[in-house]
């Protein structure tokens, strides 16, 4: 999976320097701490970093306001852009459910005003595009090329391993 690095309001610049991501603020908010409450009238960067690939940071940007999202990625090393400003067909109630092998796995929102998450959405980080979609089942983890998820039942929950690059089962 993937692990949550640290939430921030911007305006900021990241200086991405030998696998640590240092933070510069700008705009006279060098004294905002990363661990105060988030100024709501900012777009909020959420940054998380492949695990198995250490050279890359995925960038998932929401305008508070408007609710859009958009998504990065970036090389650490060089600073080069794989995608940037990146937005799928769904342009709000969407998200980053994990970064695993080069590949992320996006969510959708069962309702716009509710935090339960429905759908895979598989998009290679090389050919930049969506390699396969599931909308029966919820993204639980990835491990081992494989991605576990599971269909909610009524008073139950189904689970499924799906191979990460088809969707197969």
């Amino acid at each position: 999976g993937c692990k949550e690095i640290f939430r921030l309001p911007i305006p900021i610049h990241l200086l991405l320097i030998s696998n640590i991501i240092s933070i510069i603020m700008l705009n006279d908010y060098f004294s905002y701490l990363l661990m105060g409450e988030l100024m709501k009238e900012f777009i909020e960067f959420i940054v998380k970093q492949l695990v198995d690939s250490p050279d890359k940071v995925v960038i998932e940007e929401r305008d508070v306001k408007t609710k859009e999202v958009f998504f990065s990625c970036v090389e650490i090393e060089s600073g080069k852009k794989i995608f940037n400003q990146l937005q799928l067909e769904e342009k709000n109630w969407i998200g980053i459910e994990s970064v695993c092998n080069d590949m992320i796995f996006f969510h959708t929102y069962v309702k716009p005003d509710m935090p339960a998450h429905k759908s895979i959405i598989a998009f290679d980080i090389h050919s930049k595009s969506i390699i396969w979609q599931n909308d029966n089942c919820v993204f639980s983890f990835a491990y081992d090329d494989k991605v576990y998820c599971y269909q909610q039942k009524f008073e139950s929950r189904t689970f499924f391993a799906l191979d990460y690059l088809t969707g197969i089962v």
